[in-house]
């Protein structure tokens, strides 16, 4: 009998074992924060081909997303499998923040959205600076060979390499009340990316901003904790912050680009026939995320219509206000952070597109 029990009691012993072991691998194998540490051990768990790791901020709903998946399927095309993407949306390997440094230094191969580059946090606020329209920051982006080569250095400087960018969109506000003049602005209770030179142009016109991670705009929201946001109309749609808001208002007031970005080390270590593969698939997943964007954003405000949220527009009057009280700012505040030399520098590259 008794030897009976403790057979029973090896037993158990050893099914609790098992059950152990399965649960920490399972915690090993799913951990975010572990595959971003050994990014070069995840390119050894497929047999057939490297696995690149890339990561974006948004939601799977997204457009940001859309445009992963779409890399992904078409470069294991054109790879015929030889290249692999794994695709981390959400800031799951971290905050944005941590997206950005990681990229540049090598904790993970490619990101989708924003990165490094300071010239780029430059361009992205000319419509608050310049008055400059998204169509002359694209123009300009593409046919401006000095700003090009000043983009190139900087990004070979910081340790990434830049694949490509998607056409920008516009940055618009949304909020529970109707904003029809900058005086509305006053008091108001706004989530910002970070707390730096986000919060310096929203605190010139007269409003109380907080930083938030994209993932906790939502809950901010409806909580109350603030009462307004900015975003772009797809980031709107894909994070269902219309769901909160009773008002959406077309600011305008900065730009968003998807940008490819792949750190310069591993980008240096593929072959030629890696790299071409890659240029393909980027160039492809542009085009194709170009002939959707009208798409995008139609439908996306579609949604938002419909969903009983009030859209209306900032007047050129107020805008015009808006650039003479928030340029001045904007620019002592980058001059601050990256020196006046260099900030006069990218701003003047784009002086003379404005018509």
């Amino acid at each position: 009998m008794k030897s009976h029990k403790r057979l029973l009691k090896v037993f158990f012993l050893a099914v609790a074992v098992i059950a152990v072991a399965a649960a920490y691998k399972q915690f090993v194998i799913s951990a975010p924060s572990e595959l971003a540490k050994h990014s070069s051990t995840v390119q050894n768990i497929e047999p057939n081909g490297k696995v690149i790791i890339m990561t974006h901020s948004e939601q799977t709903n997204s457009v940001t997303h859309e445009l992963a998946v779409h890399f992904k399927e078409r470069l294991e095309h054109i790879s015929n499998g030889e290249l692999r993407v794994s695709i981390y949306g959400e800031n799951t390997l971290g905050s944005l923040n941590d997206g950005i440094n990681g990229i540049s230094n090598g904790t993970f191969e490619m990101r989708l959205g924003m990165g490094p580059s300071k010239i780029m946090r430059v361009v992205t606020w000319l419509p608050s600076i310049l008055g400059t329209s998204s169509q002359i920051i694209d123009q300009a982006l593409a046919s401006n060979e000095a700003l090009k080569t000043m983009i190139e250095a900087e990004n070979n400087a910081d340790g990434v390499y830049l694949l490509g960018m998607m056409p920008s969109r516009y940055r618009i506000l949304t909020n529970n009340g109707p904003v029809e003049t900058l005086t509305d602005l006053k008091g108001m209770k706004i989530r910002t990316i970070n707390a730096g030179i986000e919060s310096d142009f929203w605190e010139c016109l007269g409003a109380e901003p907080s930083a938030f991670n994209i993932e906790q705009v939502y809950m901010a929201l409806q909580q109350g904790i603030v009462e307004a946001q900015e975003n772009t109309i797809p980031s709107i749609v894909s994070n269902k912050i219309y769901e909160c808001q009773t008002n959406v208002i077309r600011t305008n007031h900065k730009v968003y680009f998807d940008s490819f970005y792949i750190n310069l080390d591993y980008y240096n270590s593929l072959t030629d026939a890696e790299r071409t593969w890659i240029a393909a698939a980027v160039s492809d997943t542009i085009e194709f995320g170009r002939e959707n964007l009208r798409d995008y954003e139609r439908d996306g405000l579609e949604t938002i219509i419909e969903s009983g949220v009030e859209v209306s527009a900032l007047s050129d009057t107020e805008k015009q206000k808006m650039i003479e009280i928030a340029s001045p700012i904007l620019v002592k505040s980058f001059a601050e952070s990256y020196g006046a030399d260099f900030v006069n520098d990218v701003i003047d590259q784009f002086r003379y597109e404005i018509k």
